[in-house]
């Protein structure tokens, strides 16, 4: 099991150049939509004891900035995805995730 996993959507040279980092070399960076369902499911956070979603207005593969509301809306649905799966269950207690 990883300790910590990132999910981002940037390009493969930005992710390149995070794993470079040798500080880094122990994170799984997963890539894809952090909001989107299987792309959550890859990161197992069922095994997590903790989760921090972070809101993302980076610039889309579209070329456009996300603005406040969408990068807030994506956040909130992707806490929406997560409220309905169990979370930190390999542990007997967990003090993440109050919902």
């Amino acid at each position: 099991a990883q300790d910590i996993v990132v999910i981002s959507n940037r390009s493969s040279e930005d992710i390149a150049a995070l794993k470079s980092e040798p500080k880094l070399a122990n994170i799984t960076i997963i890539v894809g939509d952090y909001y989107q369902q299987a792309t959550l499911e890859r990161a197992a956070p069922q095994n997590a004891q903790k989760i921090l979603i972070l809101a993302d207005s980076s610039t889309g593969p579209d070329g456009r900035k996300a603005t406040a509301t969408e990068a807030e809306a994506r956040t909130i649905m992707t806490a929406i995805a997560l409220a309905s799966r169990p979370i930190g269950t390999r542990s007997a207690h967990s003090d993440c995730c109050s919902r």
